[in-house]
């Protein structure tokens, strides 16, 4: 028989999520104000879930990790209208497609006591369809990176060469679920050993702040971290 001790560890991980936005044109069929050239636009916005919490507080948290199902509401908004041109007045700028990326400005969780720090892989994120975005892609979980380092987007959608039909977040929405220190989870391993009963952490209360980030696609549209 072989004992190991084990000191529970209240993790708490706390996520919060910040969203921009900007359209000129929502239904896409209203044209964009007098002056303005803004004529297509994408807009993501966070309809509830906010801030996320995981509770390590047993044995079972332990051995399983923690999955949160559908605990963040994304809508999502595209815009691809006609401007005050008549015409896209910037040549291959009709939007193709969208990706969703899960990452974050910072670089690895923090506790209460900045020597305790977790890698951001610990924790994963998937998106799956709540209202409309019929014909879209999910990718199941994947792992919190950097901005502009996440190789896999959790949701895209891809028409090219067909400019993209509309969407609008009240009737276009993902359920976003997260798994945190998952056996399942890995791609965090072998730097990183769960479940964590094998494998215990600095018992504090450490945070992260995410962010998801929608990327249009165009045929003259560039991102400099996408």
């Amino acid at each position: 028989m072989v004992k190991k001790n084990l000191t529970l560890v209240f993790i708490v991980l706390l996520i919060q999520i910040p969203f921009s936005s900007f359209s000129q044109c929502t239904p896409c069929n209203d044209p964009a104000p007098v002056g303005v050239i803004e004529y297509n636009s994408a807009r993501l916005s966070i309809l509830s879930g906010g801030n996320v919490e995981f509770n390590f507080l047993n044995l079972n948290d332990y051995k399983d990790g923690k999955t949160l199902v559908n605990k963040t509401v994304l809508g999502i908004s595209i815009c691809d209208c006609n401007s005050e041109f008549g015409a896209d007045p910037i040549a291959n700028t009709s939007i193709t497609g969208w990706e969703l990326y899960f990452d974050t400005d910072d670089i690895e969780f923090v506790g209460t006591d900045p020597a305790n720090v977790l890698p951001l892989c610990f924790i994963e994120a998937q998106a799956t369809i709540r209202n409309g975005l019929a014909g879209i892609t999910t990718n199941g979980y994947q792992n919190l990176d950097q901005e502009g380092n996440p190789a896999t987007p959790i949701a895209l959608e891809d028409v090219n060469p067909a400019t993209i039909a509309a969407k609008v977040w009240s009737a276009d929405q993902l359920n976003i679920s997260y798994r945190f220190a998952s056996p399942l989870n890995l791609a965090c391993q072998p730097g990183h050993t769960f479940p964590l009963i094998n494998s215990p952490v600095v018992g504090d209360y450490y945070t992260v702040t995410v962010s998801f980030t929608l990327v249009p696609k165009c045929g003259n549209c560039f991102d400099t971290a996408y």
